[in-house]
């Protein structure tokens, strides 16, 4: 759908604090690859490109770490607290099947008990979806300003997976299929959108498109703890939805590579990234590369990469940023921001 009233108010991020090296990683799935002949160090560091990737501390939920953007969107933000008419929670990680987490985060922050508040789950995609869902709502008039938040936190599927893969009966496919939970890293994203006429200084949205693929969907399958993904086809098959909804938006939103000047990227590893600024024809320099420092984290990837744009001072007003990501599912979904 296209915007004419919507504008982005603020976005920030948090980095979880603990950095997980790669090397780490590999270190403790030795009695693995002594028994499967599998080198994790250069499966996750040398193919997948990640370094390493944050975690909270133990104590930290998914709500407190969204809690924690959000007050730091909020701070950035013109919206007066008891003027937000919804609280949308995005992240996939979560410690309980309810409440919701929207609620806990709504109770965190003091919202008016007006301002509705749900999750939406989307898998990596579901941050661009809460725009688009409270984007609608600006543009018909229901709501003044909506905040969107996203905590993801990689600790239990990590610890998880070394276990599984250690155990004498893993399999080389098991180590295979599983591999991808260890790219997994932690972060926190919060992006406050409000009426273009109240906050005369935000940023455009100008809307998105999205396409699916769903007779995919078997190819990625993630619970609390195991994520099993069949990471080849998934790739070959996510970056032709991508080509697919790159056109459409193309179409929609008048895009053409050369004017676009920043892209705010889903990424999941160096090969992922790559190839979707292959197919699509992107210039590599206009994409901020995340992954080797946070691994995949999830739908806070886009939002994070947004936010550090600004913050590294890359984006300049006027300024036309795409939004895109490929979610398991699979969907894909590409949206515009002008800065």
């Amino acid at each position: 759908m296209l915007f004419r009233h919507v504008s982005v108010d603020s976005v920030a991020h948090v980095d979880a604090p603990v950095r997980l090296t790669s090397a780490d990683i590999a270190r403790r799935l030795e009695p693995a690859v002594g028994r499967l002949g599998i080198r994790a160090d250069v499966l996750l560091e040398g193919v997948a490109g990640i370094r390493e990737r944050r975690v909270w501390g133990a104590s930290t939920r998914v709500a407190d770490a969204a809690t924690m953007a959000a007050r730091k969107a909020l701070a950035a933000s013109t919206a007066p607290l008891d003027r937000i008419g919804v609280l949308i929670n995005t992240s996939v990680c979560r410690e309980f099947l309810e409440p919701s987490t929207a609620s806990v985060v709504h109770g965190a922050l003091g919202l008016p008990d007006a301002c509705e508040n749900f999750d939406v789950g989307n898998a990596c995609l579901a941050f661009l979806t809460g725009m688009d869902i409270a984007g609608r709502m600006i543009e018909h008039g229901d709501i003044e300003y909506g905040l969107i938040v996203d905590g993801e936190t990689s600790h239990e599927i990590t610890e998880r997976t070394i276990e599984r893969l250690n155990s004498p009966d893993a399999t080389a496919e098991q180590f295979r299929r599983e591999l991808a939970s260890l790219t997994l890293g932690s972060g926190a994203a919060a992006m406050v959108l409000g009426h273009s006429g109240l906050v005369p200084d935000g940023h455009p949205y100008r809307g998105g498109v999205s396409l699916a693929a769903t007779e995919f969907s078997p190819l990625c399958r993630g619970t609390l703890d195991r994520m099993v993904t069949d990471s080849a086809t998934l790739l070959d098959e996510g970056l032709n939805l991508a080509a697919r909804t790159y056109r459409m938006a193309g179409d929609v939103l008048g895009w053409a590579g050369p004017d676009l000047d920043e892209f705010a990227v889903h990424q999941v590893s160096r090969v992922y990234t790559d190839g979707l600024v292959d197919r699509l024809g992107i210039d590599p320099s206009r994409v901020l590369a995340l992954y080797p420092d946070h691994g995949n984290i999830g739908p806070a990837s886009v939002p994070v990469a947004l936010s550090k744009l600004a913050e590294m001072g890359r984006l300049r007003k006027g300024n036309r940023v795409a939004l895109m990501g490929i979610g398991s599912g699979l969907n894909c979904s590409m949206a515009e921001i002008v800065w």
